[in-house]
């Protein structure tokens, strides 16, 4: 419906409609933020998208927008991604297709940081085989695809405006989710180019990141009167909760295996952020002597690779610390090396960082020979949507049965499950960000289980510290918020 004529409301422009079609779970992040203006006595009409991610686990099974979702990809011109994560980008090229397919001729702008940019061809690819072989062999797309949708993407800096047109404009603003990750700062103007609506759109929000310089949040954004979309995946968790294990389970795995002529260790890591992550925890293990010199760390997966060699190679626009050592003494990349070798060597003992922190990926091809040997430890990292391989492993313990794909295993190995790597904010943090504004007419919680962000809606709403919140809910695909530059107007049902 661009530059078309609106309906009719009763409601004084501009409004905007704020609609998430994530499907009412923690995936995929997909936000709709449709704008209604006047423009010189026309009504019109744009529709600005952030992420276009695929669902993960049982998520997957859930329902989406159904028609409504079809009209807003066809009308959409416009879409800003947070960071490159699967849940966030996956869908990205699904959309472009759709839209050839439809004969829209004017391609969508894909915005995103110069970080995200770097590694978006690899992400893609790697989707693109992934969702393959989940597929028994037959892809979603072509490459052909996969080219056509680098082509609409455009890298932006952060808080660098962009006008939409003249009365919509855009920029990132720094997030320490993942090493290039952004928040949206949207703006609705009037003919003069007045701010009226300000709308913050978060992301997978953190503050701070042990790699990276800390993030610079633009203080006179906190004193406008804004709509906050902000994400909830472990808004019921509290930083007390949280449990850092990984250093002393390895160091009891080692010290436990000292006798053995070998071992196994799998990290199956998500390629983006938390690989750096383990492999700068490891080599600060290395350094203090709590992982011994004989001990061989690997590195496997391509994704994984190019996305280190992309933060190695571009520390600005990745915005690493001065200074850090990211890697472990004498690390060897898998590439190369035939990965039978190692799955099967019994004669050293070895570390294995593979991409897939679902479980998916590099990491996928250790997993069964692994899970049957009681001298491997498997180390689960981060979020596992139910329903999915990750998700088994991690709540497995030596004696289970469980099945991968066609295979049946029985479990030997010891396995470990940590979320101390993860790069979401907590309870606390969440609230803190909360209340750093001033005016904030409408919070709306998502990306999030349905009862951890009813619970944020509850606590919101009786905590007398809110007092800068003037309307609070839990936004999922079933409805869509409409709101004008006073306040929330209506809540209404998608179509």
């Amino acid at each position: 419906m661009r530059n078309k004529k609106c309906k009719g409301k009763k409601v004084p422009f501009p409004y905007i409609e704020i609609v998430n079609n994530d499907r009412g779970g923690v995936t995929p992040s997909n936000l709709y933020i449709v704008v209604n203006y006047n423009d010189y006595g026309k009504i019109r009409q744009e529709i600005v998208g952030v992420d276009c991610g695929l669902p993960q686990g049982r998520d997957a099974e859930k329902p989406g927008l159904g028609n409504r979702a079809e009209m807003l990809k066809e009308n959409c011109y416009v879409l800003l991604t947070s960071h490159g994560h699967v849940d966030h980008t996956g869908g990205f090229v699904d959309l472009c297709e759709y839209r050839r397919k439809k004969g829209i001729d004017e391609d969508i702008k894909v915005y995103m940081t110069h970080g995200t940019m770097h590694y978006m061809p690899a992400i893609q690819n790697d989707n693109l085989k992934v969702r393959t072989t989940e597929n028994s062999g037959k892809p979603p797309y072509s490459e052909g695809a996969v080219r056509r949708f680098l082509n609409c993407c455009i890298p932006l800096g952060y808080d660098e405006p962009v006008n939409v047109n003249d009365y919509i404009r855009f920029r990132f603003i720094e997030n320490c989710h993942t090493m290039d990750s952004a928040m949206s700062f949207i703006e609705v103007m009037d003919n003069n180019d007045n701010p009226l609506i300000n709308v913050l759109v978060t992301g997978d929000y953190k503050k701070e990141n042990n790699l990276t310089k800390d993030a610079y949040f633009p203080d006179w954004i906190r004193h406008k009167p804004l709509y906050l979309v902000i994400e909830s995946t472990y808004a019921s968790e509290s930083k007390a909760s949280e449990v850092k294990k990984f250093r002393k389970d390895i160091v009891s795995f080692i010290n436990k295996n000292k006798g053995n002529k070998y071992f196994n260790i799998l990290i199956p890591a998500f390629s983006m952020e938390t690989t750096e992550h383990i492999l700068y925890e490891l080599a600060s293990m290395q350094a203090e002597g709590l992982i011994p010199t004989g001990v061989s760390i690997k590195l496997d997966g391509q994704l994984s690779e190019s996305h280190l060699k992309k933060v190695l190679g571009n520390p600005k626009d990745f915005r690493l610390k001065d200074g850090i050592k990211i890697l472990p003494d004498n690390l060897q990349l898998v590439s190369g090396i035939d990965r039978k070798l190692i799955i099967n060597n019994r004669s050293e003992k070895q570390i294995v960082v593979a991409s897939g922190g679902m479980m998916q990926g590099a990491s996928q091809n250790y997993l069964v020979p692994w899970l049957k040997n009681k001298n491997t430890l498997i180390y689960a990292i981060g979020y596992k949507p139910e329903g999915t391989a990750g998700y088994r492993v991690a709540n497995a313990k030596p004696g289970d049965l469980i099945s991968l794909g066609d295979t049946n295993v029985l479990v030997q190995a010891q396995i470990e499950w940590t979320r101390e790597f993860s790069r979401h904010s907590k309870q606390e943090e969440l609230i803190e960000f909360i209340l750093s504004f001033d005016d904030i007419r409408g919070l709306f919680i998502v990306h999030g289980e349905e009862e951890s962000r009813n619970q944020f809606v509850k606590l919101v709403k009786n905590d007398p510290r809110f007092t800068n919140v003037k309307f609070v809910k839990n936004l999922n695909y079933k409805q869509r918020v409409i709101a004008s530059k006073f306040k929330v107007e209506d809540i209404k049902e998608n179509e």
